[in-house]
């Protein structure tokens, strides 16, 4: 194997990384947590339950409904009568927490499905739907 192939291999690589953590660092500032208003009764509401179950929300004991996935996390908590909405990545020994539409290829087409299923949510609450942020 030639030794300049494989030495811009790992170089191309290890800026591919720096560029894909750059941009979650930008996402964790600039887009922290996406709230949507909702009605006051969103948390009890029988749909956003059935809902839950089928994307595998479970509710923890803070009141925060968590998605588990292997590299990913979703959260949705509510608080006057607002849903606040967060991806949580977890590289490594990092964890990084920024809004489930935040403007970011890392787990873009993950976060795309999250963001229909909710879309089906907000739909029958007549929510405008969510979109990435541009």
């Amino acid at each position: 194997m030639n030794p300049m192939l494989i030495m811009g291999a790992l170089l191309g690589a290890g800026i591919a990384v720096m560029l894909m953590w750059l941009g979650v660092k930008t996402a964790v500032v600039r887009y922290p947590v996406l709230i949507v208003p909702v009605p006051h009764h969103a948390p009890t509401d029988f749909l956003f339950r059935a809902w839950c179950d089928a994307n595998r929300f479970t509710r923890q004991d803070n009141g925060i409904y968590r998605q588990n996935g292997a590299f990913s996390t979703s959260e949705i908590g509510f608080k006057n009568n607002a849903m606040y909405i967060q991806e949580c990545l977890h590289l490594g020994i990092f964890e990084v927490r920024f809004a489930l539409n935040a403007p970011i290829m890392l787990g873009k087409p993950m976060r795309r499905h999250k963001i229909k299923q909710l879309n089906k949510l907000l739909k029958h609450w007549d929510i405008a739907p969510i979109e990435f942020e541009k």
